[in-house]
């Protein structure tokens, strides 16, 4: 990605307790394969990183935040497919 492209990030705010962030890992991972060159993966516990998860009104896990050029252009709670997730990722680029 060179200077002139848009920065895209992808929050995953998530609990080690909660079982629908567990379902959610496998298609983060492919996520952040499938997008290496395109945009930066930040996975934030909320239990470790509580004023982050009140800073961005994270209510319930798993929720996704994707920013671009620092501003948050899709938010979503909630289990997703990978093509759901694939979708609003190419949406924003």
């Amino acid at each position: 990605m060179n200077s002139k492209e848009s920065h895209i990030t992808l929050i995953d705010f998530y609990a080690t307790w909660c079982s629908p962030c567990q379902t959610m890992d496998p298609i983060i991972e492919r996520i952040e394969n499938d997008f290496t060159d395109i945009i930066q993966l930040l996975k934030v516990d909320v239990d470790e990183n509580r004023k982050l998860a009140q800073l961005f009104k994270i209510q319930n896990v798993p929720t996704f935040i994707l920013l671009k050029n620092k501003d948050i252009v899709w938010k979503q709670a909630g289990v997703l497919t990978y093509r759901e997730l694939k979708k609003k990722i190419l949406e924003n680029l």
